[in-house]
């Protein structure tokens, strides 16, 4: 009788010990099943509200550099139960985003600042009116500074206007390179630019 209480006994314990092996490599079998998981796809995001219910959001996407791509520009007005989406390809990364009524007409114009070889800028901009984004072809540089350029914009909104700085190397050896600064207006959809002296 002893022998088959030992032998039971015996049993019992092989048995618990596949099963605890079992449990085990069905753990380990249910985390290799685990997706990994994946990187944030969007490398920019920014939402900015226009007013209660009206807000802009921009989420760009691209390769693992990030130097060309695409961005949206998501409009959600909430109270009127509408919404809109413009995506376009873009070339370099997003520095910034941000709404300014440069015109005063009362329609948003929303504003993607671009940043690309490491430091020279620039903007795409949008105008949002009658429930559309219309494109306002923002100007380059002009023409006497572009062989002079060296970048490292920086855009400024002051009293409600916008400003551009950015450095053109020098004529000599011996003087330092200029800092530019350019105002910015919009007049029927349009900009015209202007070279402010620096104080």
């Amino acid at each position: 009788m002893k022998k088959y209480i030992k032998l039971i006994v015996f049993f019992n314990i092989i048995l618990m010990m596949f099963a605890c092996g079992g449990d085990k490599q069905s753990t380990e079998q249910s985390q290799t099943n685990v997706a990994p998981q994946s990187k944030n796809p969007f490398h920019f995001y920014k939402k900015v509200e226009i007013r209660p219910g009206l807000d802009f959001e921009a989420i760009s996407w691209g390769n693992s550099n990030d130097s060309v791509g695409g961005v949206s520009i998501l409009m959600s007005d909430s109270l009127h139960s509408k919404f809109k989406a413009l995506s376009l390809e873009r070339e370099g990364k997003i520095k910034g985003f941000w709404n300014l009524d440069l015109d005063t007409d009362g329609n948003p114009e929303l504003y993607v600042e671009l940043l690309s070889n490491k430091n020279q800028s620039d903007l795409l901009v949008y105008e949002f009116e009658d429930n559309e984004f219309r494109k306002i072809t923002f100007p380059s540089l002009p023409t006497k500074f572009k062989n002079d350029y060296l970048g490292n914009d920086k855009f400024n909104i002051k009293s409600g206007e916008l400003f551009r700085t950015f450095t053109i190397k020098s004529d000599s050896l011996n003087t330092p390179n200029k800092e530019i600064l350019i105002q910015y207006k919009i007049q029927n959809n349009n900009f015209s630019s202007k070279q402010i002296e620096n104080p």
